[in-house]
């Protein structure tokens, strides 16, 4: 199959499949039997039915919809065998569960593909199997092992050629934006991390200061100022217009309304209040991050 080549509807409409009943249930087993550590919103494995009583039909609606945000990665370290530390990065529980039905629907499509010899992650392939395969070669006469560790390739890949590989046999944008998401929560984890580690801190600090001499106007306008300020620094990241364009087109913006925004020769600033940028990174966007509320902290210290 090529890039060209029209998709089938099965091909198109994933995201109807990923969230199917039977689908989200073999999903949910397979999450809640690995267990885990809970993400950066503390939720754990036994807390996961709950949640999905009260807000599935919520999460469903944003999938189906294409509006669906991942929470930030919680960011952890943990020592490597060979001295040192690997970084890791854990996704709540909710995402787990997203991640799982959709590795559980795009399994069967790129499975097929992958070379007979490789062993990891893969449905009916085990570490047993490798181990035999490695015994077979070993009676065959053949000495030489040849290990490579390619380090922080997740970390370094580019997202824009394998979002590409991945769009040749992926037809649904719905799940081609969803994964892209995914990949830039994981690389996000710095500003998820600033917000929490060092602004969330600040703001409560000026709540506990001002919170008697100042009005909720004011602390709703330096909500806003602040969440500008963040959507100006992710501007001066991108740095050039058509790396602009890529990430405003991954945040749901048309294509036409990402050139014009990316090629507008106007400023930082102007561009951060500016709507493709508050369409691009609204106050859900921040909310998921974790970042806190002057408005709701000042209406809780009264």
């Amino acid at each position: 199959m090529t890039g060209t080549e029209p998709k089938s509807p099965e091909m198109t409409e994933l995201m109807e499949r990923l969230v199917e009943r039977g689908n989200m249930r073999e999903a949910y087993g397979q999450v809640v039997g690995n267990k885990g550590a809970a993400g950066i919103d503390g939720m754990t494995v036994t807390d996961l039915k709950g949640r999905l009583q009260t807000h599935w039909a919520e999460v469903k609606e944003d999938l189906l919809n294409g509006r669906y945000e991942p929470e930030a990665v919680r960011g952890v370290e943990i020592p490597k065998p060979n001295g040192g530390k690997r970084q890791l990065g854990i996704p709540t529980v909710i995402d787990r569960l997203i991640q799982q039905a959709l590795y559980q629907v795009l399994s069967p499509i790129f499975d097929p593909a992958f070379s007979p010899n490789s062993y990891g992650f893969r449905v009916g392939k085990s570490a047993h199997q490798a181990v035999l395969a490695a015994k077979e070669y070993q009676l065959q006469g053949k000495r030489w092992v040849v290990d490579i560790d390619l380090a922080k390739f997740f970390d370094e890949v580019n997202h824009d050629l394998l979002m590409a590989r991945i769009a040749k046999e992926v037809g649904d944008k719905r799940i081609l934006r969803l994964i892209r998401r995914y990949l830039q929560a994981g690389r996000g984890r710095n500003l998820g991390w600033f917000i929490r580690e060092t602004l969330n801190p600040l703001i409560r600090g000026w709540v506990q200061y001002f919170s008697r001499a100042e009005t909720k106007l004011f602390a709703q306008e330096l909500d806003g100022w602040l969440r500008r300020r963040l959507r100006c620094t992710l501007w001066r990241q991108w740095k050039r217009p058509w790396t602009r364009r890529c990430r405003l087109m991954e945040r749901g913006l048309p294509e036409e309304k990402a050139v014009q925004s990316a090629f507008n020769r106007r400023g930082p600033w102007w561009n951060s209040g500016a709507a493709h940028m508050s369409f691009a990174f609204p106050k859900k966007y921040f909310d998921r991050l974790g970042l806190f509320s002057m408005v709701d902290l000042l209406c809780q210290s009264r």
